[in-house]
């Protein structure tokens, strides 16, 4: 068995609800690692075409730097909040996920360069609801 529904549920939805925190919850890091990519591809997606250009330049830029730069930037950026503007949220984001993971985030620039504006507005929409649901079945 991977998972139940705790016994309190009195619905099929709130089982359903229950179970998926469950299963959510027995790999935590797995589900945080969702929820940054979800938050991350959500403000990335939000932006206008000629801010994904100029993320699309930083991004290449960023893989040229040394991995001591690297760690000195992101330190510079560990009080970033959501108080913050938006492309200080997602650098501080691109930071935290690694150099290593740089790529895919650019092949997610490509993408959304490639979208017309009201689709890429309504992915972003999606992938915040999917990571305000991760966010809230598993408490984070």
């Amino acid at each position: 068995m991977l998972a139940e529904s705790g016994s309190s549920c009195s619905t099929a939805c709130s089982a359903r609800k229950s179970l998926a925190r469950n299963l959510l919850l027995r790999n935590n890091h797995t589900v945080i690692d969702i929820y940054t990519k979800y938050f991350g591809l959500c403000m990335l997606y939000s932006l206008s075409h000629y801010t994904l250009l100029s993320f699309k330049r930083g991004i290449e830029r960023m893989a040229m730097i040394s991995p001591h730069e690297w760690d000195d930037r992101l330190w510079q950026m560990r009080n970033v909040n959501e108080e913050y503007p938006l492309e200080a949220r997602i650098e501080r984001t691109l930071l935290e996920t690694g150099l290593e993971a740089l790529e895919a985030w650019a092949g997610a620039v490509e993408v959304g360069l490639g979208m017309e504006d009201q689709a890429r507005t309504d992915i972003a929409l999606a992938y915040g609801k999917a990571g305000r649901f991760l966010k809230q079945a598993c408490l984070l």
